[in-house]
């Protein structure tokens, strides 16, 4: 059996893509555009499917154990890495409403979009349970 760590940070994944999407500033905005709407229920759809993979990779009987884990480790690295690829895309922004951006303030005057804080501290809760199925 893998370490929990690992199993912790698929179940995150879930979780926090359905609450980022199943919300009042994405799903549920009377402002969103219909096709926006659309994708955020397709991103719930993919995130339970692959998830349920993810700890199906990392339950099953397997003579490569760590394959399993590599492969779980893959599915939030895909989606919340995602966030930050999606920066170079033409036209696109971080924030739901780029007039009223999430961001968060950090010492020094730092101040980082909240999703994109989010997904990097995701990236390293998976790297992290990953890297504790290898002890």
């Amino acid at each position: 059996m893998p370490a929990r760590s690992m199993e912790i940070a698929v179940n995150t994944f879930v979780v926090a893509v359905i609450g980022f999407q199943a919300n009042r500033t994405h799903l549920f905005h009377p402002e969103w555009h219909p096709h926006a709407k659309f994708h955020s229920i397709q991103l719930m759809v993919i995130a339970v499917v692959v998830s349920l993979t993810g700890l199906w990779l990392l339950w099953r009987p397997s003579p490569e154990p760590e394959v399993g884990a590599l492969a779980a480790l893959a599915i939030p690295l895909g989606v919340w890495g995602g966030e930050f690829v999606a920066l170079f895309g033409p036209g696109t922004h971080p924030a739901p409403n780029p007039e009223r951006p999430n961001t968060i303030s950090f010492p020094g005057g730092v101040k980082i979009y909240g999703n994109l804080f989010f997904s990097g501290l995701m990236i390293v809760v998976a790297v992290g349970g990953y890297l504790l199925t290898r002890l």
